[in-house]
């Protein structure tokens, strides 16, 4: 069975007797000023690609590789992170591993104390996995300046 819906037949609501100035002042704070204030014109700025945008995008391109490498790279991320996840759970759950356990434990109750006390050991691991993935990217774009050895959360991580 199909419903079809007749819309003329349908009364219109009648329109609201407000004045215009009432509608301005609905939700706004206008007590002291002036109903009149007049709105600024937004100039318009003139963007050219010039010589500097072209060395920036060589840069990015020559230290980060070109869009289609970053396609290719994306597209891998999620077997990459799922394969670090998997080697940490792994080396957690040796208990022949006593160093690293502890290590991850020390890890954990900072991360806990500083951040939130509700991060579950899951998240942590899967956030050292993505230190291990976005690492090479940093090293690459602060190349000569090591931002991942002068990043606080960095060095944490890596201890």
């Amino acid at each position: 069975m199909e419903v079809i819906s007749v819309s003329d037949k349908v009364q219109q609501r009648s329109k609201s007797s407000k004045s215009k100035a009432a509608k301005k002042a609905r939700g706004g704070s206008a007590i002291g000023s002036s109903a009149d204030t007049p709105v600024p014109d937004q100039a318009s700025l003139q963007f050219e690609v010039g010589e500097i945008e072209r060395a920036l995008y060589a840069q990015v391109v020559k230290k980060c590789g070109n869009r289609h490498h970053w396609e290719d790279w994306a597209n891998d991320i999620a077997k990459i992170a799922n394969t670090h996840i998997d080697r940490i759970q792994a080396i957690l759950e040796n208990k022949d591993n006593i160093a690293e356990i502890a290590a991850f434990e020390a890890f954990a109750k900072e991360i806990r104390d500083d951040l939130n006390n509700a991060i579950s050991d899951a998240d942590i691991i899967e956030m050292l996995a993505q230190h291990l993935i976005t690492k090479p990217v940093f090293d690459a774009l602060f190349e000569g300046y090591n931002f991942t050895q002068h990043n606080p959360m960095s060095i944490a991580m890596q201890a």
